[in-house]
């Protein structure tokens, strides 16, 4: 009867198991810079790619999750996964002022507004 629960249980929840092919971010912008969020929980500093060129942002890495081989499992739904995710920007940035951290599984990258993108005031002669 355990066996039948267990596998009900485990048919159902696995019908839920997403695995992110594609990270989720959110942007947010001002005059002068961009914030860009994405959850990445379980992924360490040392598995995190993150690169800045023109007006692309690419965030790749991998979630490793380890097993303890001396048990045995009943029920599995974290997985290790690779990610690759780019994006364009709204506007042009400084590939030289960039700001990232990773805490609590939130990565948070911040981007400065390249000069040339930034609006120039224009006096009438």
């Amino acid at each position: 009867m355990l066996n039948l629960f267990d596998s009900v249980v485990r048919d159902i929840l696995s019908s839920q198991v997403t695995t992110p092919s594609n990270l989720a971010v959110n942007l947010y912008h001002n005059e002068d810079q961009i914030l860009v969020t994405t959850e990445l929980a379980g992924v360490k500093k040392e598995d995190l790619n993150i690169e800045v060129k023109h007006q692309e942002v690419r965030i790749s890495g991998e979630r490793r999750v380890l097993y303890n081989d001396e048990l045995k499992t009943n029920h599995k739904e974290r997985e290790s996964f690779k990610f690759d995710r780019r994006f364009r920007l709204p506007f042009a940035v400084n590939p030289d002022a960039v700001k990232a951290k990773l805490e609590h599984g939130l990565l948070t990258i911040e981007l400065s507004k390249a000069e040339e993108a930034k609006a120039q005031k224009i006096t009438l002669n």
